[in-house]
């Protein structure tokens, strides 16, 4: 009489659904938040000039858009000149290179008044900041 059971070794498998639908989700989420970030950015006329090509600025960047009517915005929101002050004074804080970590990014419209890019660069000067970049259309506008 034969009394051991057999019994079947079942097989290892792995179900790659619920990865694929996570791969699937980072990347939706990663393609919108970067639409969102290009949104934000208001179109302006900016000076023609020759100059570096745009490099990918750092995502915690902070980007200063100064209107043709002098309106001072950030991330799409308009601001007052004292709060653009005091962002760049509590970024400077939280940088731990200091004010050589914190990169700035000023988009001011060819139009502007003179006098509203001057405020913006005193508010970074008092906050500690001296290197910033202001962004300028390439050469293929130049006449």
């Amino acid at each position: 009489m034969n009394l051991s059971v057999h019994h079947h070794k079942k097989e290892a498998t792995f179900d790659l659904t619920p990865m694929i639908d996570v791969i699937l989700l980072l990347i939706v989420f990663f393609t919108m938040t970067s639409q969102f970030s290009k949104s934000n950015r208001s179109s302006m006329d900016l000076p023609r000039e020759k100059g570096e090509p745009a490099a990918a600025h750092a995502p915690n960047s902070l980007v200063i858009d100064v209107a043709q009517d002098g309106t001072i915005t950030v991330e799409g929101a308009k601001y007052d000149m004292q709060w653009v002050a005091q962002t760049l004074a509590r970024a400077v804080k939280a940088s731990p290179a200091g004010a050589s970590g914190v990169d700035v990014i000023v988009r001011a419209d060819r139009h502007c008044p003179t006098g509203s890019l001057d405020r913006v660069v005193a508010a970074m000067k008092v906050a500690g900041i001296t290197r910033w970049k202001l962004a300028a259309s390439g050469e293929e506008g130049m006449q």
